[in-house]
């Protein structure tokens, strides 16, 4: 368990940073970068910020789930990544309607391109990000693709997976 702590911390680590990015450049899509006061702007874009690192953690443990690996970005970053992904984008599609349209928490500036009727940034934001991250964490995390897979009786084992046919080079 505590190895799967230490790659969701690490996932999260990642996640802060890019969807901060993200948060920035998608701000002059929505009406609080007209109406907003800087303060309200910043508390909003910290808020925003910290949701999308709480959703990109339930993201990671759907990647886990879906291909019952704790280490997924390495070992099947095809499905735990599609699964991540088809999860960002779903919550998203929900929270922007239910937040536009239900309790207007915010709402679209006229230059937010939608799609039927949800804003396209923060669509597409669920797709590049966990993209790049599987990338990062292929990169600097430090799982290995072959130590432990998840299996249907929910316990961890030590059996190698099999389809990893390379092996992770640790840098020093």
């Amino acid at each position: 368990m505590r190895d799967f702590a230490r790659a969701l911390l690490l996932w999260v680590a990642f996640a802060l940073p890019l969807n901060l990015a993200w948060e920035l450049v998608q701000l002059r899509f929505y009406t609080l970068w007209s109406e907003g006061t800087p303060l309200v702007i910043a508390y909003s874009i910290a808020h925003c910020t910290i949701g999308d690192a709480m959703i990109a953690a339930v993201a990671f443990a759907v990647g886990a789930a879906a291909s019952r690996r704790k280490d997924w970005p390495h070992a099947s970053p095809w499905l735990g990544g599609i699964s991540a992904v088809v999860f960002g984008i779903a919550y998203t599609a929900f929270s922007e309607w239910f937040n536009v349209y239900r309790i207007a928490s915010w709402d679209y500036a006229p230059s937010m391109p939608l799609i039927h009727g949800i804003g396209l940034t923060p669509l597409l934001q669920w797709i590049a990000i966990p993209i790049l991250m599987i990338a990062l964490f292929r990169r600097w995390g430090h799982g290995r693709s072959d130590v432990e897979s998840f299996p249907v009786s929910g316990k961890w084992s030590r059996q190698p997976a099999k389809e990893v046919t390379h092996e992770v080079r640790r840098r020093g």
